[in-house]
């Protein structure tokens, strides 16, 4: 189960709650992903990744965390193609795929706060000392 943030409005002093749980949805796309590579290319298990991914990006655009949005969009494209294209391509899918997973899980915010992240209720453009996000650019 995948649970988001409740709203933009929240106190800032959930936003260590916010990024552990975002921390442990990218736990849980990586996982899915490696069944996706494991299965290559199963239906159910790709939709099961989308939805991840789909979820964090979400909840990165709700809590106006910012930083990784480009790396999501590319997962989800790469997800998006045809067995016949992922088939042939195959060997450099797989090792993009896990790229792509340890880019993000790079850009993670540590110890709660990461750089580039927001806060709800935050001014857009402002910018918690120290911090990493991930959301769209």
């Amino acid at each position: 189960m995948i649970l988001l943030p409740r709203a933009v409005g929240e106190s800032r002093r959930r936003a260590p709650e916010v990024f552990s749980t975002l921390s442990r949805h990218v736990l849980e796309l990586e996982t899915a992903l490696h069944e996706v590579r494991g299965t290559f290319w199963n239906e159910s298990s790709r939709e099961r990744a989308r939805e991840v991914a789909l979820a964090i990006s979400f909840g990165c655009t709700l809590w106006r965390i910012k930083g990784s949005g480009a790396v999501l969009r590319s997962l989800l494209a790469l997800l998006a193609l045809p067995y016949r294209e992922a088939r042939a391509l195959r060997t450099s899918l797989v090792e993009r795929l896990s790229e792509l997973i340890s880019v993000l899980k790079e850009q993670l915010p540590e110890r709660g706060v990461g750089p580039g992240a927001l806060v709800p209720g935050g001014t857009p453009g402002r910018r918690i000392r120290g911090t990493q996000g991930c959301g769209p650019p």
